[in-house]
């Protein structure tokens, strides 16, 4: 009875520990809720920041969430859990997920460290889009080159951000030589646009959210099967299949079979008679004709009698 001094009506009496007089206040709760469903969009547009411990994971977040919402300090390993953060931009829904760091498995120990690093590694499957983070005031390592490889072997859409920029010492071409230096550590990402950026200064954080919507964009693009098959006719006329594995390659015709990648069927004679260095050509050639920026192209090559 002291309680109703305080003048709060409806006061329950519950047990946590025993579960006594929850399910009243559950009928409760439920009684209060709006009947009508609350209109949401159809899908929000999921972004996990990954990369190695203290590259600056949930500096970023903060900057984008425009307040401190994240631990942050110079200690590595802050950031145990992938933590979701919702937040809108322009009236558009975002899921901001935030990883733990990702240590390479020698230095990996037993328990806490090694759930950490598979529920981040898990959390780039879930998002749509990867921010890969690195450090530009550090060499690119085997581990960073590592984490950007499961993105892209996910075929998530994936965006390179360097931070610390504040910290590099800079010339005229500073940038150019940043990004042959990505190139050769990573030349399975030449699709990946690079942005430079300071969590702490909050350089560039704004440019963060349009990339990430122009590659979603980029991730959706339906292009017409006729305008396909006239890029895949100049393509072989410039360089036609040679003979490889007893056969030599024909190409019948070649359609846009999904998106999320952008996805390709091409219709051939024997799938084997391609080597990889041909498909790997035919996939360069439709990129060069389309803008596909920060997601993988997808070509399947199919089997069919004329």
């Amino acid at each position: 009875h002291d309680f109703h001094r305080l003048g709060i009506g409806n006061i329950m009496g519950i047990s946590a520990m025993h579960g006594a007089g929850v399910g009243e206040l559950l009928d409760l709760v439920v009684s209060r809720l709006p009947r009508k469903p609350v209109p949401r969009e159809t899908h929000a547009l999921s972004i996990a920041v990954v990369g190695t411990p203290n590259v600056g994971k949930s500096s970023i977040i903060n900057g984008l969430a425009g307040e401190d919402r994240h631990i942050v300090s110079e200690e590595p390993g802050t950031t145990r859990d992938a933590i979701n953060l919702r937040i809108r931009y322009h009236g558009k829904e975002i899921i901001l997920i935030d990883t733990a760091g990702v240590k390479r498995r020698s230095q990996t120990q037993k328990g806490l460290q090694v759930i950490s690093s598979l529920k981040s590694l898990e959390s780039i499957k879930a998002a749509d889009i990867v921010l890969v983070v690195l450090d530009a005031s550090r060499e690119i390592s085997r581990q960073d080159t590592r984490i950007a490889a499961k993105a892209h072997r996910a075929r998530r859409g994936i965006a390179i951000l360097l931070n610390k920029w504040d910290l590099v010492r800079k010339d005229t071409d500073t940038i150019g030589k940043y990004v042959k230096k990505v190139g050769r550590a990573m030349p399975f990402l030449r699709y990946a646009p690079i942005l430079t950026i300071s969590a702490l200064e909050g350089t560039r954080i704004n440019r963060i959210f349009p990339l990430c919507f122009r590659i979603r964009e980029a991730r959706n693009i339906r292009i017409g099967t006729s305008e396909l098959n006239s890029l895949l006719e100049a393509i072989i006329k410039e360089h036609p299949p040679s003979f490889y594995k007893g056969g030599t390659g024909k190409v019948y015709y070649i359609t846009q079979t999904g998106v999320e990648p952008p996805t390709f069927t091409l219709f051939v004679n024997k799938a084997a008679y391609f080597p990889r260095s041909y498909r790997r050509y035919i996939n360069n050639q439709v990129r060069k004709m389309f803008t596909f920026e920060g997601t993988a192209v997808k070509l399947i090559l199919k089997s069919k009698e004329r």
